[in-house]
């Protein structure tokens, strides 16, 4: 989040957040200060598998998901590939 929170093209839906001053606090973002950034307090975003746990990317084409792929153990890359995409537009 933190190395692409100034890229407006990106949106951060964050689920799960227990407290936003820690959030703040561990990543040094102040969260009222970006309007890309989304509390999903009501759990829109939240999917429901073993590596809900994990970072969730989303790409949306016509204001619909066209994929996703979670950040893991197991997809150590996707944030790689995010940064990828993004240099890329």
């Amino acid at each position: 989040m933190v190395n692409h929170i100034n890229n407006k093209k990106v949106k951060f839906v964050l689920t799960r957040v227990e407290s936003i001053k820690l959030l703040e606090q561990k990543t040094g973002v102040k969260i009222k200060e970006h309007n890309n950034i989304f509390i999903d307090r009501e759990n829109y975003f939240e999917l429901s598998n073993n590596n809900s746990i994990y970072p969730l990317i989303i790409e949306l084409k016509e204001k619909k998901m066209s994929k996703y792929e979670f950040q893991s153990p197991a997809n150590g890359m996707a944030f790689e590939r995010l940064s990828d995409r993004l240099a890329m537009n």
